[in-house]
């Protein structure tokens, strides 16, 4: 079995000021958990194998270097999404402060 919980803290809205947080968890079945892990060690083959030990040696990855960059990869996923939202709002309110093109008979 295997759980995946995101937890957000902060200091400007509702509960979250209260501290109280918001707290969302989805359980797994063993053999998706093993898939998710899988595909996730797949995905960042190349940020594992680059793994150094303190005297600069290759290690093997653990668990906590896999859930790392799995969190990096939806944070940046994330951030990219908020991104290209905001680009797209932009070009919006661009197109709908030109004026339409009237038809020239």
């Amino acid at each position: 079995m295997g759980k995946i919980t995101l937890m957000a803290e902060g200091s400007t809205v509702g509960e979250v000021a209260k501290g109280g947080g918001i707290v969302e968890s989805v359980d797994f079945t063993s053999e998706e958990t093993a898939l998710l892990v899988e595909c996730a060690m797949e995905a960042y083959s190349s940020d594992l194998a680059a793994l150094k030990d303190a005297k600069g040696n290759p290690r093997a990855p653990t668990m906590d270097d896999v859930i790392r960059l799995v969190f990096k990869g939806f944070l940046k996923g994330w951030a990219n999404n908020a991104t290209a939202y905001k680009k797209q709002k932009a070009m919006k309110a661009a197109a709908e402060a030109v004026e339409p093109f009237k038809e020239v008979v």
